[in-house]
């Protein structure tokens, strides 16, 4: 491999960040035509075999995420033994620079970018995907001013926003992405990494922040994860609502900073109230002048005077309502109590997206007056309705989504080979009639036709890309016909064998071929890199195999030695002692 060119296609142009898994490169894709980024695994990694196929298999689901604030993968790649991932450039400055240049920042421009980041990871979540390494340098702030968050899969774990329990080395959860985002709101608001020994509160930190935001940042970050909010979506929401409720409604009075005077343009608001004061005195002597020169040249008669009304401490005492919406029963009311308020249940109902034993409604809504002593009244969520799931088995795809989506479900698809026509949904899972959340997952297994997409690497040097078979139901004496598909990924010299068995339940091989690629036509040392190789076989089933389940395995192996390609990545398929199991086929009599 040229120095500074990967795959005879991405040229280098400089190292832009690194960490102990990967060096990030900005590049130029020649054929593309454009500036790209290059995350290169780093050698330790690339060698770790199981390493890589978590690596490649999370990569490649990071690839189907299609979200304006989730960086756009465009390869996952090797060349020779460099393993990486080509994603768009994004012109603009990290989270961390920001930061460092302008912490603390203000609140609504936290918020905002908190937001963005909660909707990111909220989609990832939502496919069942973790982040796992979230901190600001992941966090790209575009010239164009979307939020992007990068590194999925392969940032390190920074140790200022690693979750407690991946400090002891457990395995991130959608909670653990939580508390990250927590540090980063912390880290933008306070202007200082929090620490887990000793958080300072954000309010001692940064007298501007409300209450409430406190509250949010300090649940986020709890100790136990299921303390935690459980997604970045539910987050993101509890953000939305409480910027659209609080940071835009106007400021009292009393909490409205003074502005600096103003010479020879009117009167500003403190001379007006200075002015003001002054009459109400002036008035005051007039009035007290005319009752002492009543009282010593007018008869003493007097009316009986009226009390004057008695205003109680408490009743002086005014406090504004905050938005409970989506805070869960327990953290309201201690809010509530914090402003000298309390808390009563009024009714439940069920809603879509906000959690059970949440707020869903409150009788004095956010930003009102109320006094100290008063009672907001709460609705509290039974969580989403229950919804039957129709049967789709049998519809294409689009027609299937469809209708579940506008039900209320989310489609997950997952595809598989099969002799139904491709985009035939083969299954469902929850199954038909089941009685499930609205906004809940339903996954569906859709046929991709006959071939079958397998992308599984052998030692880095080839990918088996799909197997194209002609029928997976078979009998004795026939032809089992199948066409694989491979490209190199290296130059190889050696000239591998390719094996082919057809295989019992126990593993016992009753039919196989072993052969060079197109019968030693067209060997693989003599394969050119990135090229497709079509390659057909028959094999013929025994006349006395009995009736069953069988499985067709495939692999490389260097004849004088007799040992295997290792599978570094399955791909979409099964491995089993470095064969890959293309799929079962059925013989009948």
């Amino acid at each position: 491999m040229n120095e500074k060119l990967i795959s005879n296609r991405y040229r280098l142009i400089s190292e832009i960040g690194s960490d102990e898994i990967a060096i990030t490169y900005k590049a130029w894709d020649n054929s593309g035509g454009k500036p790209v980024i290059v995350n290169v695994l780093r050698q330790n990694y690339a060698k770790d075999v199981e390493f890589l196929a978590k690596f490649y298999q999370e990569a490649r689901r990071v690839s189907s995420l299609h979200h304006p604030n989730i960086v756009s993968i465009y390869e996952i790649g090797q060349d020779g033994a460099l393993h990486y991932i080509v994603t768009e450039y994004v012109e603009g400055r990290s989270l961390k620079e920001l930061i460092s240049d302008e912490a603390p920042l203000p609140i609504e421009e936290a918020l905002e970018i908190a937001i963005k980041v909660c909707e990111a990871v909220g989609a990832a979540h939502k496919a069942r995907l973790v982040h796992g390494g979230i901190n600001p340098k992941s966090i790209l702030l575009a010239m164009d001013g979307r939020v992007v968050v990068t590194d999925f899969g392969i940032a390190s774990q920074a140790e200022p926003y690693l979750s407690p329990e991946q400090a002891v080395g457990e395995n991130p959860s959608r909670q653990s992405d939580v508390y990250s985002i927590g540090a980063l709101i912390y880290e933008m608001l306070a202007g200082r990494i929090p620490s887990r020994e000793e958080r300072e509160p954000l309010s001692q930190l940064n007298p501007h922040v409300p209450i409430w935001l406190e509250l949010i940042v300090h649940k986020a970050m709890e100790e136990e994860p299921s303390a935690r909010y459980r997604t970045a979506e539910q987050l993101g929401l509890l953000l939305t609502n409480y910027r659209n409720s609080e940071i835009k409604k106007p400021k009292l009075p009393e909490e409205a900073p003074p502005k600096p005077e103003e010479h020879g343009k009117g009167l500003d608001c403190l001379t007006l109230l200075l002015g003001v004061t002054a009459l109400v005195a002036v008035l005051g002597l007039v009035m007290l002048w005319a009752l002492v020169y009543k009282r010593y040249t007018l008869p003493l008669e007097f009316p009986t005077p009226t009390p004057a009304p008695i205003v109680t401490p408490h009743e002086r005492e005014r406090v504004i309502v905050p938005n409970l919406v989506g805070l869960e029963q327990e953290e309201a009311k201690k809010l509530l109590e914090r402003l000298g308020l309390r808390l009563e249940i009024v009714g439940e109902r069920h809603h879509d997206s906000i959690p059970a034993l949440s707020v869903v409604e409150q009788t004095i809504p956010p930003g009102r007056i109320a006094r100290k002593g008063d009672t907001v009244g709460v609705v509290i969520s039974q969580g989403p309705s229950f919804l039957p799931v129709p049967s789709v088995v049998g519809l294409l795809f689009p027609e299937a989504e469809k209708r579940l989506r506008d039900i209320g479900f989310i489609v997950v698809k997952r595809e598989e080979w099969s002799i139904e026509p491709n985009g035939t949904v083969l299954a469902q899972e929850p199954p038909p009639g089941s009685l499930i959340p609205k906004w809940s997952t339903v996954t569906l297994t859709v046929s991709i036709g006959r071939k079958l997409i397998l992308e599984a690497n052998l030692g880095g040097e080839v990918l088996l890309l799909a197997c194209d078979l002609e029928s997976d139901t078979i009998r004795p004496r026939e032809a089992l016909k199948l066409t694989l598909y491979w490209r190199a990924l290296k130059k190889m010299n050696e000239s591998y064998t390719v094996f082919i068995h057809l295989t019992r339940a126990d593993g016992s091989i009753i039919a196989q071929i072993d052969s060079e690629p197109r019968g030693g036509a067209y060997p693989t040392s003599a394969w050119i890199v990135g090229e497709q190789v079509s390659d057909p076989y028959e094999l013929i089933v025994p006349s006395d195999a009995p009736p069953g389940t069988y499985w067709i395995k495939v692999g490389m192996y260097i004849k004088a030695t007799m040992q295997r390609l290792p599978v570094v990545d399955p791909g979409r398929a099964n491995v089993e002692d470095n064969s890959i199991i293309v799929k079962e086929v059925m013989i009948i009599s």
